[in-house]
């Protein structure tokens, strides 16, 4: 994948993942749409989060060492966890990918 691939990819993911958080709140003001709407828009973030890192990591990344994608695997889940914002658990997860790939030398 080349540098401008890579660019692409990643703003891709920067508009699929912020549109969601900041669509609902332009549609509905106060606390439109019940306790149910409010619930799943809650979600949003994790269920983006499996969709773009869970393929990726495993076919998109298959000549770089499993040790990067657990890597990046791992600060994803542990970030969403504690509740981050999801554009930057999405890069923390790229960013733990790509220093472990360099310091594994890969």
């Amino acid at each position: 994948m080349t540098d401008n691939e890579y660019g692409w990819l990643l703003a891709g993911m920067v508009a699929v993942t912020v549109v969601p958080r900041i669509l609902p709140q332009w549609i509905w003001r106060e606390d439109a749409g019940g306790r149910f709407v409010q619930a799943a828009l809650g979600l949003v973030p994790f269920a983006v989060l499996g969709a773009l890192l869970v393929p990726g990591m495993w076919t998109g990344m298959a000549h770089t060492p499993p040790a990067a994608t657990l890597a990046g695997a791992a600060a994803a889940i542990w970030l969403a966890w504690r509740d981050v914002n999801v554009v930057l658990v999405v890069l923390a997860a790229i960013g733990a990918h790509l220093a472990v790939s360099i310091g594994i030398g890969a």
